[in-house]
């Protein structure tokens, strides 16, 4: 939420009420956290044929139908995480004025010595998955 600032400043100048900007980001989150949970569920339809019989051969894999209330749990539990972590960051983030959120200047991200120096050593897809560079998230793992 922090490195949309900006964006909410441009949405309250623009004539956004505050709720609509804690909608609009909220909405954007919650959009991530569905297509996320859509992803994980594809990606575990297709591999669970292999992980529960490794003794079919590969070339006919039968495909075992997830029961309706498992998908729907892990889009509830995806959009309730969504929620949690985006609620009060979008509402403190729809609370600040409009001049100061316009005026708000890019921050560099924050690194520590240490954690260069371990991320040094990270193969890059271990660092693109751990959200690297801090641009993208921080450098949180």
């Amino acid at each position: 939420m922090a490195d949309q600032t900006r964006r909410v400043g441009l949405l309250k100048a623009v004539g956004g009420t505050p709720g609509l900007v804690a909608a609009v980001l909220l909405a954007e989150h919650l959009a991530v956290a569905v297509a996320a949970a859509a992803a994980g569920l594809l990606a575990g339809w297709l591999a669970a044929p292999l992980l529960t019989s490794p003794g079919t051969p590969c070339s006919a894999p039968q495909r075992a139908c997830g029961h309706p209330a498992t998908f729907g749990l892990v889009v509830a539990v995806a959009l309730g995480i969504a929620t949690v972590a985006t609620l009060v960051p979008a509402i403190r983030a729809a609370r600040t004025s409009t001049v100061a959120a316009l005026a708000d200047a890019a921050r560099p991200p924050h690194r520590s010595q240490r954690l260069i120096k371990v991320s040094a050593r990270l193969p890059v897809p271990l660092l693109l998955g751990c959200g690297w560079p801090p641009a993208a998230r921080a450098g949180r793992c």
